[in-house]
């Protein structure tokens, strides 16, 4: 028994929820190890449900990954720079009053053409690789504002929360109150900040002691009760 969330429930709950608000073609940032193999093989488990559904994947070595060079990949940078300089080349030629006006436009532009997905799924290892590519990926013409970020539990520590890049996207996560509530009370008892674990634990106690509040034997079909357990983490 894991308690917390799985990597495999998190991807399910995340695809699910996508799913059903009508985003069918995604793009994927994920580490080039263990972790992202994970994460790919379930996301091709679910893309098996709807031939409609569409990913492409861009890995990254976590042990120097190149923002930059990730960020280009997934936008197609740098064809849609071509195609930015060859609809420039081509309006050029033409001197109609239209051509002119987008021509103004176009030159104020690093590419042209639409991207082809519509979210953008980033499952990181940590808060640093998270920041920087939430920093740098609209440079990149991946907005915000028109893609939908999508992402990992990571997303709930307060940092993630105040980058301009993800505050529109959505995330994976235990009930963040809950957890903000156990979070006080375990300030005002020891002092202390806890440790990102520690709600996990009470619970964990607090489920075996459920278990035995009645009768001092542990019956595995206890854990399997349709109404399930409640703790602080939900």
């Amino acid at each position: 028994y894991v308690f917390g969330l799985t990597l495999e429930d998190e991807i399910n709950k995340l695809l699910h929820f996508s799913y059903k608000n009508k985003l069918y073609r995604y793009a994927v940032i994920i580490p080039k190890n263990e972790y992202g193999d994970r994460i790919r093989k379930e996301i091709e488990k679910f893309k098996n449900q709807d031939a409609a559904l569409k990913f492409k994947y861009t890995q990254y070595d976590p042990k120097k990954p190149d923002f930059y060079a990730i960020s280009k990949k997934v936008s197609n940078y740098e064809n849609r720079k071509l195609n930015l300089e060859n609809k420039i080349d081509q309006l050029s030629k033409n001197e109609s009053r239209k051509a002119e006006e987008e021509l103004k436009k176009l030159k104020k532009m690093d590419t042209y053409g639409e991207l082809d997905f519509e979210a953008l799924i980033i499952f990181t290892q940590n808060y640093e690789e998270l920041s920087n590519l939430s920093s740098i990926l609209p440079y990149y013409d991946v907005d915000p504002k028109k893609i939908q970020y999508m992402g990992n539990f990571i997303w709930g520590k307060k940092l993630s929360l105040k980058e301009p890049g993800l505050q529109n996207g959505y995330f994976t996560s235990l009930n963040i109150e809950h957890k903000k509530k156990f979070n006080e009370e375990y300030s005002i008892i020891f002092n202390s900040e806890p440790h990102s674990l520690a709600s996990l634990t009470y619970d964990l106690v607090g489920l075996f002691s459920a278990i035995h509040a009645k009768e001092n034997h542990f019956d595995i079909e206890k854990l399997f009760r349709i109404n399930g357990f409640i703790g602080t983490s939900g």
